[in-house]
């Protein structure tokens, strides 16, 4: 049996504990509030309460976009995106993003693409900071494929299919200005494999929405 004055000290005690714990619930529910209201996201026209806004699929130049590795590399010049929006609070996507003329570049004469258009499956179009925007594959890993082939009747020694998996990583230099259209270049810290083997993916384009209007990420 307690004394009277140990019983009372107990009960301070626990109701000490209870208060300590609500306390740190309402410190983390806290922090993590603050945390999300930090997040960097879009901003059209000067709000980032906008709704959704259809990304242009205008197709536009890809400066220096190849992919390197594997002892192989492939140009591409062009950028399209397709069925793409982005919206509120730091999201997007995008039904496939397509690169044009692409090439295979060989000293061999003996091998090319199948096809001169690289199509990725559906994607992400998520900004991860004030100035960084990641494409990713809405499900899985895969990005897109490729075909290497024989040019007519002679024999290409290259590996006939690549896999493209990975996130793209696109640095968004000017992103805190609202402006019709913003370069987006291509990290060197875009995570990129083809057939598990990292490569690397350069380049850049123009991101613009479809109503012309201005946008940013704050």
């Amino acid at each position: 049996m307690l004394n009277e004055t140990t019983r009372k000290v107990v009960v301070f005690m626990r109701s000490m504990c209870k208060g300590l714990f609500v306390a740190l619930v309402a410190v983390l529910a806290l922090g993590a509030v603050s945390s999300a209201a930090m997040g960097a996201e879009w901003s059209v026209g000067g709000s980032t309460a906008f709704g959704t806004e259809a990304l242009s699929s205008a197709t536009a130049s890809l400066v220096g976009g190849k992919f390197t590795g594997e002892g192989k590399e492939i140009t591409c010049g062009t950028l399209q995106l397709q069925g793409g929006e982005i919206a509120e609070g730091g999201t997007g996507s995008a039904t496939a993003v397509v690169l044009g003329t692409c090439r295979l570049v060989t000293k061999s004469e003996k091998c090319k693409l199948s096809s001169s258009t690289i199509t990725t499956g559906a994607v992400t179009i998520d900004v991860v900071s004030a100035t960084e925007v990641e494409i990713a594959p809405k499900s899985g890993t895969e990005l897109a494929t490729y075909v290497i082939e024989n040019v007519g009747s002679k024999e290409c020694v290259l590996d006939g299919t690549g896999t493209i998996t990975g996130d793209i990583l696109d640095t968004v230099g000017s992103a805190g200005t609202e402006a019709t259209e913003h370069v987006a270049t291509i990290s060197p810290n875009s995570k990129i494999d083809v057939n598990g083997s990292p490569v690397t993916f350069a380049g850049a384009s123009v991101l613009k929405l479809a109503s012309g209007k201005d946008w940013s990420i704050q």
